[in-house]
């Protein structure tokens, strides 16, 4: 059972916070666990202190904003590519080098539609996983919420490999876009 806190946010910032985690699977809950436990795991909150500039930030988060899970839909199909209502979208970590997402597990029961975002190189993979590929044994589970896949995937890695399960997605890959 966790401890449970109680805070007060600006209702604006909220606001934003869910648009940002809402796109990449996350929620508010979720992302402060992650910080929990990475201040544990440093010892440490200098991970929240960048020494880029605030412009280099905001460029970053500036591309990394542009491109949405819903207008990654609307381009591939545009080109034809049907796209099914299971889709994780995840955009390349800011901080980390991979591709970040906690899709349910249930998408597993489903043909499953992973979109990854390369928002540096401005280009969107998709890929296309069949209903029953994959069980549930074949993925590592979120600590915090055990119904969610904890899916990391390396970038820049030509074999698109799940870091936490070693699953490669590569022969998945259907399609990219470059925006």
């Amino acid at each position: 059972m966790g401890k449970q806190i109680t805070f007060e946010i600006d209702e604006d910032i909220h606001d934003e916070v869910n648009k940002i985690l809402d796109d990449v699977g996350l929620d508010i809950q979720g992302i402060i666990n992650v910080c929990f436990k990475r201040i544990i795991k440093e010892n440490s909150v200098s991970f929240l202190l960048s020494n880029k500039s605030t412009s280099e930030r905001n460029t970053n988060y500036y591309a990394e904003s542009k491109m949405s899970k819903s207008k990654a839909m609307r381009l591939f199909s545009s080109k034809g590519i049907k796209i099914n209502r299971d889709v994780t979208f995840a955009s390349k970590n800011n901080n980390a080098y991979n591709y970040w997402a906690n899709p349910n597990f249930e998408v597993l029961n489903y043909d499953w539609n992973l979109m990854l975002n390369d928002w540096i190189n401005k280009t969107i993979y998709l890929f296309q996983i069949p209903k029953s590929t994959f069980s549930i044994s074949d993925f590592k589970p979120r600590a915090d919420r055990s119904e969610l896949i904890d899916l990391q995937i390396m970038y820049n890695d030509p074999t698109f490999t799940d870091n936490r399960s070693g699953i490669s997605f590569l022969k998945f890959l259907v399609d990219e876009i470059n925006y």
